[in-house]
């Protein structure tokens, strides 16, 4: 993504609703925030966006959830 321009450390996702920001940073089980990634999301949370570190599926839907964000319902091939 650093070549597209953006800031080395940004979060995989940049969520807005309503006046409201949050950063979701994707991990598999087990990875680990590079330093450039924590210095970035403290400038964030300096900023007023919380970011999120989800390494499940299941995390980024329960954190969109806390936050009061709308999601679809979910869609089944039948």
């Amino acid at each position: 993504m650093q070549a597209s321009g953006l800031k080395a450390g940004m979060p995989d996702m940049l969520v807005f609703y309503n006046g409201f920001c949050i950063g979701i940073e994707l991990k598999v089980p087990g990875g680990n925030v590079s330093r450039k990634q924590f210095d970035m999301f403290t400038r964030l949370l300096a900023a007023g966006v919380k970011v999120y570190v989800c390494r499940h599926p299941d995390e980024v839907i329960e954190v969109l959830q806390q936050h009061s964000f709308p999601l679809r319902k979910a869609r089944f091939a039948a």
